[in-house]
């Protein structure tokens, strides 16, 4: 037959005709949220290619229902192109379409902040100095908090850079400067930690089920350089479902993790000081795309404006400082900040009181030979660079406060004297005895309890690191006169 193409498309018709072709189920996949779908189907490179057929099911009420099976005869994709894109078309009315996604145009990369309530600006900003990487605090004007646990830095990457080729990025970090703000050298060491986003989806037997969909590091054959440790921009077409950042906002906003409890084999004094964080970005073939090449401006890096949390408020954008940008050869590469990182525990201990050299007895008694007498008190609140507040507390019997002191460690408090961590202060005995309300009476013999909470200053832009906390055992005492022992 000369024309057989002409007759091809009335054959389709005859159901009986194709009554003899069947077809073997070899992969069940779901769409994303804009109907597209992809797997991979394996086969001989030589000889015949698959044939392919689709069905489709969609979940109405939860039961998985079957909405467009067509006839195999006029429906069967013939030795198909690996690689070519099929369009299936499905009017069953019960399916709901898929509304344009808006998109936000340009190749933007905004720097957010790190963790939930750490903002960009709220980290110190110069490249040089003893408070770079802290946290800003009191205006900028004192140290402020360190760094430590997991980092977590949060970062928008613009909805154009997959599609102009920009694929991946990699966060890296060297250690810049010790605990004393002395330099140090280090190579780039690129971060490694699996992150991953969630996606909720409806599973065969109708349940509700969060799936996750790991970003990196990415071990997609086609990356024609590995090891690099290279992590994918989370993709405009994720998997089957629907991002839920709510099954974890640690993992689904989290563009690396910063694992500095493990600096140094987990060693936090030699693993405390500065460092340098790199943010750089790539194609799929693991070529590093630089953010401006001098003559065209790649990528648009900006910083978030404002102290986090950033709430419901409207959140501005500035451009990434230059101090925060790396360049070589006259090409803007990647973004840069400094963090400051010291996860060392705090120590905090509670001496017994005294009377000139006289300690309480191991029953907790001091006895006094007038209310003049001088009583020290003292205790350990130290952390070794500093990186603590203490709360140090006297309670007597049923009243209440006595003597109190409070404040950063490091430095002298509410008249307590500090030599390296160590705390002391005399008082009278007539002083811890005082009526505390105006119609209240002074004691001759009374008891007393001593607390004291030692609590580090470092977080990990989520919260305050209270595991390193420290709190001191807490020590009793009673003051007696001295005529008490002849009794």
């Amino acid at each position: 037959i000369d024309n057989v193409s002409l007759i091809l498309p009335y054959l389709c018709l005859l159901d009986w005709f194709w009554y003899i072709i069947r077809c073997d189920e070899v992969a069940v996949v779901e769409t994303d949220g804009n109907g597209r779908f992809d797997t991979s189907i394996w086969y001989l490179c030589f000889g015949d290619h698959p044939d392919l057929y689709f069905w489709v099911e969609y979940a109405i009420g939860g039961v998985w229902t079957t909405v467009y099976r067509p006839s195999i005869g006029c429906h069967t994709y013939w030795n198909y192109v690996c690689g070519s894109e099929v369009t299936i078309r499905v009017t069953d009315p019960r399916v709901a379409w898929c509304e344009p996604v808006p998109r936000v145009p340009g190749n933007h990369l905004a720097i957010l902040g790190i963790g939930e309530n750490i903002g960009f600006q709220q980290i110190e900003g110069p490249l040089t100095g003893a408070q770079r990487g802290l946290t800003i605090s009191g205006g900028g004007t004192i140290p402020g908090s360190p760094f430590g646990g997991v980092l977590e830095p949060r970062v928008y990457f613009g909805e154009d850079l997959i599609g102009n080729g920009i694929t991946h990025y990699r966060w890296s970090y060297r250690k810049i400067a010790d605990s004393n703000n002395s330099t140090v050298s280090d190579i780039w060491h690129a971060m490694d930690r699996q992150v991953v986003r969630h996606y909720a989806y409806v599973a065969p037997d109708g349940r509700l089920k969060f799936k996750p969909y790991t970003l990196g590091p990415d071990t997609d054959p086609a990356l024609t350089v590995t090891g690099l440790n290279l992590f994918q921009i989370q993709p405009e077409d994720p998997p089957a479902g629907s991002w839920t950042p709510q099954v974890n906002a640690h993992e689904n906003t989290a563009s690396a993790h910063f694992e500095t409890h493990l600096l140094n084999g987990g060693n936090a004094y030699l693993g405390a000081g500065k460092y340098e964080l790199k943010l750089e970005l790539f194609n799929n073939a693991g070529t590093r795309i630089p953010f401006q090449d001098g003559a065209i401006t790649n990528v648009q890096p900006v910083v978030a404006v404002g102290n986090a949390p950033f709430g419901t408020s409207e959140v501005d954008t500035d451009p990434a400082p230059a101090a925060n940008l790396i360049v070589e050869s006259g090409k803007v590469v990647a973004f840069r900040m400094i963090v400051h990182v010291d996860n060392l525990p705090c120590e905090a201990e509670i001496h017994p009181v005294k009377i000139g050299t006289v300690e309480a007895n191991p029953c907790g008694f001091l006895n006094y030979s007038t209310t003049a007498d001088l009583v020290t008190l003292s205790f350990k609140a130290r952390h070794e660079h500093d990186f603590a507040t203490f709360s140090f507390n006297i309670n007597r019997g049923s009243v209440g406060s006595v003597e109190a002191a409070d404040g950063r460690v490091g430095s002298p408090q509410d008249g307590y004297s500090e030599a390296n961590g160590e705390y002391s202060k005399n008082v009278t005995a007539a002083y811890l005895l005082r009526a505390l309300t105006p119609t209240g009476d002074s004691c001759v013999r009374a008891a007393f309890a001593e607390t004291l909470s030692v609590d580090a200053m470092a977080t990990n832009g989520w919260s305050r690191l209270s595991y390193l906390d420290r709190d001191g055992m807490p020590l009793a005492f009673a003051l007696a006169p001295v005529s008490d022992l002849g009794e």
